[in-house]
């Protein structure tokens, strides 16, 4: 879909999925050691300290959103310069999408976390099922929906990624909260 839009769209993805993937790196740790810890602590029947492991690793992942974060917001045109200082349009589109997925991001801090706790506890169904739902039945149809229908254009594509992130996030919150991953059978 972004494709359609021409070259600029394309390269603006790209240069920004490939310059926040540094800030990636610490969701992929934080995740794995929360996955590790909670499966450790259900084997102890230790639920208690998983949600203490749940507070503390949140607040890791925003205090790293924020401070990993803040330096793409602030210098984002920059960022895209690194890649392509000649092209307007591919600056102004990487600029408006860095910004977005930072702002993501701080969902993606709470929503990281949860899953990672479902993972460790064996319960994989419902992150793959509202990752589902986030990308196929929330993040394309509001993509064509904003860019196509709406006539926004690709950066309609860039709100529809927000939103689909911080509608995973809130589903994600709302399984974690139900307690069912305490019981799941592995």
């Amino acid at each position: 879909m972004i494709a359609s839009f021409g070259p600029a769209g394309v390269a603006a993805f790209g240069i920004t999925v490939r310059s926040l993937s540094l800030t990636w790196l610490y969701f992929g740790a934080l995740s794995t050691a929360v996955s590790t810890l909670t499966g450790q602590s259900l084997g102890r029947q230790d639920i208690a300290g998983i949600r203490v492991l749940v507070t503390k690793s949140i607040r890791l992942a925003m205090v790293l959103s924020v401070v990993i974060g803040l330096p793409y917001w602030i210098f984002a045109r920059e960022v895209v310069g690194i890649f392509e200082a000649e092209n307007a349009l591919v600056l102004d589109l990487g600029t408006s999408f860095i910004r977005l997925l930072v702002v993501a991001n701080l969902a993606t801090a709470f929503s990281l976390v949860w899953g990672a706790v479902m993972g460790g506890a064996g319960d994989t169904r419902p992150p793959m099922v509202i990752a589902i739902l986030s990308n196929w039945v929330v993040k394309l149809p509001l993509a064509y929906w904003f860019a196509i229908t709406l006539g926004v254009g690709v950066e309609g594509i860039w709100w529809a990624m927000t939103i689909s992130i911080v509608f995973e996030s809130g589903a994600l919150w709302y399984w974690y909260r139900r307690d069912r991953w305490i019981h799941a059978e592995v």
